[in-house]
């Protein structure tokens, strides 16, 4: 009995170091399986960073690759710029020598300029004086612009009117031009028959007309006529007929009627037969010598009725000439 138990005793003790051997075989399996599992983990694990690691490395190398020929490129573009700014550079060194060489140019005319200056000083007083003459003077000048730029404008004026004035004057000219060639022939008849009743022993001729009106502009209209002004010459005067004498100036119409609107006195006058009467517009005292220009004039009283006129003219030695004017 007690060699059972000691047998059953024995026997449990060895079945349970077999069970501690068998609990601690499994667990060393397990570990040894857990450590297998981490280590093939870690390899993939380790496996995959390494595959991204590489493509990193690529990429950082295609980007290196790219950095470093951005890289020359800037350096490329730095030399040049580099060589443009030495260039410039050297220029500007030129240039600044050539302006230091300027500045002291001027400099030296700025010292000059002050030495003037200082000499002048003595001087400014009356400088001033002279400005301030010139400056009263330009005052002057200009008013005297401004009074001469109205004259001109009223001079312009004018001219105007009288080129128009002119214009008029011409085509009434030329119409008692027209007049005195048309009365020519009637004129030329009265003066042989004068010459023969009371030659004066010369003539008059060169007859010129001028009707004017009261501001003493021609005209040739019969109610703006105010008065007539005839000039001629006595050429020629025989030596018993120079001196002391009177010349007379008669108007009468181309009938030889009297004119009644203009003012007259009646004179005698030597002729072939008897004292001829004759009734002066105008008489004229004067000192004959061999030539002379004589003018003569008559006004009228009231308007002149358009129409041909004759003028005479006398001395107190008989009939000198005759022309005549037609107003319109």
């Amino acid at each position: 009995m007690a060699d059972w138990k000691r047998y059953s005793k024995d026997y449990n003790e060895g079945d349970n170091a077999s069970s501690n051997q068998s609990a601690t075989s499994n667990t060393t399996v397990w570990i040894l399986a857990t450590l297998l599992a981490i280590a093939v983990i870690t390899s993939v694990y380790f496996g995959i960073q390494t595959n991204k690691l590489s493509d990193k490395s690529t990429d950082l190398s295609t980007q290196l690759d790219d950095t470093r020929t951005n890289l020359e490129g800037q350096l490329g573009e730095l030399e040049t710029s580099y060589n443009d700014q030495m260039t410039e550079n050297e220029s500007l060194t030129t240039e600044i020598q050539t302006k230091v060489k300027e500045v002291e140019e001027l400099q030296g005319k700025i010292d000059n300029m002050r030495g003037q200056l200082a000499s002048s000083k003595a001087n400014a007083k009356e400088i001033k004086t002279k400005l301030a003459t010139l400056e009263a003077l330009k005052v002057d000048l200009e008013t005297e612009i401004i009074g001469l730029k109205d004259q001109n404008v009223q001079l312009s004026t004018a001219n105007y009117e009288l080129n128009e004035e002119l214009i008029t004057t011409n085509t009434e000219v030329n119409k008692l031009s027209a007049q005195l060639t048309e009365l020519s022939a009637n004129n030329e008849a009265l003066n042989q028959r004068l010459m023969t009743i009371a030659p004066a022993g010369y003539r008059a001729d060169n007859f010129r007309i001028a009707v004017q009106k009261r501001n003493d502009k021609l005209t040739s209209k019969a109610r703006q006529a105010d008065q007539v002004v005839v000039s001629f010459n006595l050429d020629n005067v025989p030596v018993d007929r120079r001196g002391e004498g009177e010349i007379y100036l008669t108007v009468t119409t181309l009938a030889g009627n009297p004119v009644a609107e203009i003012p007259t006195k009646t004179v005698s006058i030597a002729s072939a037969n008897e004292p001829l009467k004759i009734n002066a517009a105008d008489t004229k005292a004067v000192n004959l010598e061999t030539n002379q220009r004589l003018d003569m004039s008559f006004k009228m009283k009231d308007d002149l009725e358009a129409g041909e006129y004759n003028l005479l003219v006398y001395s107190d030695k008989g009939y000198l000439g005759s022309t005549g004017f037609r107003l319109r």
